[in-house]
C-alpha cells in the first residue's frame, strides 16, 4: 500500500498538475514509426483519434518518470509526423484525440498540370510509388519523364528513367502528401546508405 501511495505521489499527482503530452498527426506508416519512437523514449500512446484522413495520437510520459523530456520526444517525432503539438495548446483536443478535419491542401485550378515529384530508374521509383500508396496518395503514378523534367530534378538524363507524378486534381489532401514526402525521403536515405 505504501509503495502505491508513493508511486501516486511521485508520478500521477505531478502528471495531473502539468500536461506534458503531445499530439502527433500522420498517416498509418508515419504513426507506426511514431509508436516506435515513443516506446524507445519511455513514453506511451494513450489516446487515438482522427483529423480528416490522418490519425491523431496523444504521446504521454510512461508510468515511471520518463527517460526523455517532452522536447526530446517532440524533436524525435517531428522528423516523421505531419504535425507535433503540445496537447495543452489545442483546446479542441481536451478529453480526446479527435481534431478538426485537415483543411490544408493544394489549391487546385482546372488548368493545373500533373506534378513531377521524382525521376529515376523504374525499380527505385516503384518503391517510392509503394510508399505513396501506403500513405493514401491515390493520385500518384509512374510514367515517362521528359529530358527537361529529368534535368530539373536531378541535373542529368537517362533514356531508361521514368517519373513519379502526382495529379493534383486526384490528390490535394495535405495529410497523404506530407506522408508521401516524408516516407519517400526516408526510403531514399535508406537506399543511399546501402550503396
Amino acid at each position: 500500500m505504501g509503495l502505491a501511495l508513493l508511486a501516486y505521489d511521485l508520478v500521477w499527482s505531478k502528471r495531473e498538475q502539468t500536461d506534458e503530452s503531445l499530439l502527433a498527426t500522420g498517416m498509418p506508416p508515419q504513426i507506426a514509426l511514431i509508436e516506435d519512437i515513443v516506446s524507445e523514449h519511455g513514453w506511451t500512446v494513450d489516446c487515438r483519434g482522427s483529423s480528416g484522413d490522418m490519425t491523431v495520437v496523444r504521446l504521454a510520459p510512461g508510468w515511471w518518470p520518463s527517460k526523455s523530456s517532452p522536447d526530446e520526444v517532440r524533436k524525435a517525432a517531428e522528423g516523421i509526423a505531419t504535425t507535433v503539438t503540445p496537447s495543452a495548446y489545442i483546446k479542441d483536443a481536451r478529453g480526446g484525440c479527435d481534431l478538426p478535419a485537415d483543411h490544408f491542401g493544394l489549391q487546385v485550378d482546372e488548368n493545373d498540370d500533373v506534378i513531377v515529384v521524382g525521376v529515376g530508374p523504374r525499380d527505385v521509383l516503384e518503391l517510392y510509388l509503394g510508399e505513396a500508396r501506403e500513405c493514401g496518395v491515390w493520385g500518384a503514378r509512374l510514367g515517362p519523364a521528359t529530358p527537361e523534367q529529368q534535368i530539373s530534378i536531378t541535373g542529368e538524363t537517362s533514356p531508361d528513367w521514368v517519373g513519379l507524378f502526382v495529379d493534383p486534381k486526384l490528390e490535394s489532401r495535405a495529410g497523404p502528401l506530407f506522408c508521401m514526402g516524408i516516407m519517400t525521403h526516408r526510403k531514399q536515405a535508406e537506399l543511399l546508405s546501402q550503396e
